[in-house]
């Protein structure tokens, strides 16, 4: 999600990527990473500016993410996105953990949503009985709530913005 990169950052221009020169010939229906992303960033890498690839974004629309409070032994957040395997990505970060549970085993750590307590933070989704509910730190480097082998989404019946509250014990 872009707001989560551009929110803390210092962003001097943002361009909407249209020119098609910049592309790569072929362009199929299911790889735009490879055939437009990486293109666009290699063209980038070579120094083309910015604001050949496409027309400028003045006045961004910018959501408005919930923050995340960091405290002595506490950590408070949101659910911000729901991927298409159910997990609840939240924006509680690696770096956020850092403090809170540095020197910590994984086993000090729980979290809570939508009225469940889930205890521990899982290395891998397999760690986990099928249909347990559990954290993980994602791939995004994010905190996630997942379901081994479900749908945290369906389970829990909760959507974006939704508070997620972490406790060390």
């Amino acid at each position: 999600m872009l707001e989560l990169v551009i929110r803390d950052a210092e962003v001097e221009n943002l361009v909407e990527v249209t020119s098609e020169w910049y592309f790569q010939k072929k362009i199929s229906n299911t790889f735009h990473g490879r055939d437009i992303f990486a293109s666009v960033a290699a063209n980038l890498a070579l120094g083309v500016k910015l604001t050949r690839l496409g027309k400028p974004i003045p006045d961004p629309v910018r959501l408005e993410l919930p923050r995340v409070f960091v405290g002595d032994k506490k950590i408070r957040g949101a659910i911000v996105e729901v991927d298409r395997f159910g997990n609840l990505v939240t924006n509680i970060e690696k770096s956020h953990l850092a403090g809170v549970f540095h020197g910590a085993k994984s086993s000090n750590f729980l979290a809570f949503v939508s009225g469940r307590e889930i205890r521990g933070l899982a290395r891998a989704y397999a760690e986990r009985e099928p249909g347990t509910l559990m954290c993980i730190l994602g791939s995004s480097g994010r905190i996630e709530i997942a379901v081994s082998g479900g749908s945290a989404a369906s389970e829990l019946e909760v959507t974006p913005g939704i508070p997620v509250e972490i406790i060390r014990v």
